[in-house]
């Protein structure tokens, strides 16, 4: 899991002495810009700097490194960042629990959202024929 830098000394989060800094954070920042974030999954509130608020993680929706597009880019807390990490395929934590079923009671694929979290399609399945996410809809 190689991210790419580029050399933009001027740029907010360039490193100091080096003058780089990492595409996708560039790219999300350009995008939201500087203050304080909400965590995409969890909602905590989050700064760049991490000075007031813990440090803003920048996570791929989709798990690929290389796509720095800022529309698959989200603010995350390290928490959540590293629980949506790759090397957790197939464990299910709370907040991707909840994003499941929220995506699910949306009508978005199975596949899609097993995709997004980084879990197989059967575990999404699991959720959803689960008698607990069905009483959730109702109410």
């Amino acid at each position: 899991m190689k991210y790419q830098q580029v050399y933009e000394p001027r740029h907010p989060l360039a490193h100091p002495k080096a003058g780089t800094l990492f595409v996708h954070r560039r790219n999300l920042y350009d995008h939201i810009g500087e203050g304080i974030h909400q965590c995409n999954w969890c909602g905590a509130l989050l700064t760049w700097d991490g000075v007031a608020y813990p440090k803003l993680c920048v996570d791929h929706l989709y798990n690929d490194t290389t796509d720095n597009d800022p529309d698959h880019l989200v603010a995350s807390c390290h928490s959540c960042n590293v629980r949506r990490a790759p090397h957790w395929k197939g464990k299910l934590s709370t907040t991707d629990r909840r994003v499941a079923r929220h995506f699910l009671s949306q009508g978005k694929a199975c596949a899609w959202i097993a995709n997004l979290l980084g879990v197989s399609r059967s575990t999404i399945q699991k959720i959803k024929s689960n008698r607990s996410y069905q009483r959730d809809l109702i109410s």
